[in-house]
């Protein structure tokens, strides 16, 4: 999906969209959402409240990714402090 306009701030993107949104996931049985541009945290709150399924952006993304493949302890220290860094 493609927002033309202006989000609204509460979800990054407009209420209509939101609702459409919504309505998508419902249809396709969908477990997240993927946003490529940055998500706030209430976004994110607010998104997954409408939507019913986690929300995240590109960043969580490749953060969850590196997580998964992450074996030794120094790569999972340098995982979480850039999740840090970013919330």
């Amino acid at each position: 999906m493609e927002q033309v306009r202006e989000g609204d701030a509460r979800y990054q993107i407009g209420a209509g969209k939101v609702q459409e949104l919504s309505d998508l996931v419902k249809e396709t049985g969908s477990q997240k959402v993927i946003f490529d541009n940055p998500l706030k945290s209430v976004q994110t709150y607010n998104l997954a409240k409408a939507t019913g399924v986690e929300n995240i952006d590109r960043f969580q993304l490749i953060l969850e990714i590196f997580t998964r493949r992450a074996a030794t302890t120094e790569a999972k220290l340098q995982i979480q402090l850039a999740r840090l860094g970013y919330e």
